[in-house]
């Protein structure tokens, strides 16, 4: 899905820089931004999978909820091809519907803690410099 979205975008913007509709390197430009808008969100989520840490407290209660129904189950499974963006997923609505205030508070909580041990990971890695 995503393949074919971002295809469609970039020929739109050769499109438009070959007709004079816009400069080339903007529409290449418009097209960099349309296309990190729409899939960095999915490849942030592939990203803290692939560091196969626990899942928090939140995430555990939101893929428990998850499994409960075959429409939410097949859901997730949308999010997980790209059929589904994953901004639908974790919408305040959805994640409320599926685990509550509750849980959405858990969520962002969890969420904070890791992009805090990532910070401070990020700011304890030794600088490696480029030999001269």
């Amino acid at each position: 899905m995503t393949r074919f979205r971002d295809a469609e975008l970039l020929a739109y913007a050769v499109a438009s820089g070959l007709r004079g509709e816009r400069r080339l390197d903007k529409a290449f430009a418009k097209y960099h931004k349309e296309r990190d808008r729409a899939t960095t969100p999915m490849d942030d989520f592939t990203a803290q999978l692939a560091q196969l840490e626990a899942p928090s407290k939140g995430e555990n209660s939101l893929f428990q909820a998850l499994s409960q129904t075959q429409e939410d189950t097949s859901f997730f499974l949308g999010v997980l091809t790209g059929a589904v963006p994953i901004q639908q997923l974790m919408s305040p609505r959805t994640v409320i519907r599926l685990i509550g205030i509750r849980g959405l508070a858990q969520l962002i909580a969890g969420q904070a803690r890791r992009d805090r041990s990532s910070h401070d990971a990020a700011a304890a890695a030794p600088v490696q410099r480029s030999p001269h």
